[in-house]
């Protein structure tokens, strides 16, 4: 695996749901150890702020309207949403630029048909045609399993209902979301490790050509369990915003 810290990859846009830790874990992997530029708006504060770094590569970071992932099932409405509120303030322009969008799989808040639906909707960050780009990346209970899983190994084995079971356990750890080398690497090999024990890709340079049907897949597995068990595996796909954007290389 390599991590390529001088890749440049322009101006992308990620919406989450959550204000924190969401930002936090996102700000330690884009600006404090990649060192690019994020620019951030949160749900909760009109003021724009921004952390300097590279400027051939550059994070828009937004919440969503809401925590709920109905938020973002009226597609035009989204869209409409943010053309208002920030496209001339923050230049945003989510057909030529990759769009992701980090949600919980909370069983509470988030139904699962229309999570279902959005996987099967957004699939893709950087579209072919002039639809708005958008890939959907869920984390299993929470955000915090990619903590968890740059922090310990097999952690995909560990399993969670709530994502406030899986907060206490890592505060009970004393995790912590700082990023460096060790970290990230571990966090992704979680990740493939998961997808090729559940079978969804066959080796880790298979997951190039399948992110658009990734999340599915996962959401069936994680679904089945948690019929049987009423518990998720802990992992996360935010791992995929590095792999698709060829910051990884496998």
């Amino acid at each position: 695996m390599i991590i390529n810290k001088q890749k440049r990859i322009g101006k992308v846009i990620i919406f989450t749901e959550g204000e924190n830790p969401e930002f936090e874990i996102i700000e330690n992997i884009f600006h404090h150890y990649l060192g690019y530029t994020i620019t951030k708006k949160r749900r909760s504060n009109k003021i724009i702020t921004e952390l300097q770094g590279s400027k051939y590569s550059k994070i828009i970071l937004l919440n969503t309207p809401t925590s709920n992932i109905d938020s973002i099932n009226n597609e035009s409405e989204f869209f409409d949403y943010i053309f208002k509120e920030f496209a001339i303030d923050l230049d945003i322009d989510t057909t030529n630029n990759p769009v992701y969008f980090v949600f919980d799989r909370d069983p509470i808040n988030n139904r699962q048909g229309i999570v279902e639906k959005l996987l099967k909707k957004l699939t893709s960050s950087q579209n072919d045609s002039d639809e708005q780009n958008g890939l959907l990346l869920l984390s299993y209970p929470s955000i915090e399993s990619f903590t968890l899983s740059a922090n310990e190994r097999d952690s995909f084995d560990t399993k969670f209902k709530l994502g406030k079971d899986l907060k206490e356990f890592i505060s009970d750890k004393k995790y912590n979301s700082d990023i460096n080398d060790i970290k990230l690497e571990q966090a992704i090999n979680e990740f493939l490790n998961f997808l090729e024990q559940k079978s969804v890709i066959n080796n880790p340079s298979d997951i190039f050509e399948k992110l658009d049907v990734i999340g599915l897949k996962i959401f069936k597995i994680q679904q089945a369990n948690y019929s049987r068990e009423n518990l998720f595996f802990c992992i996360s796909q935010l791992v995929e915003i590095l792999i698709d954007l060829q910051i990884i290389e496998l």
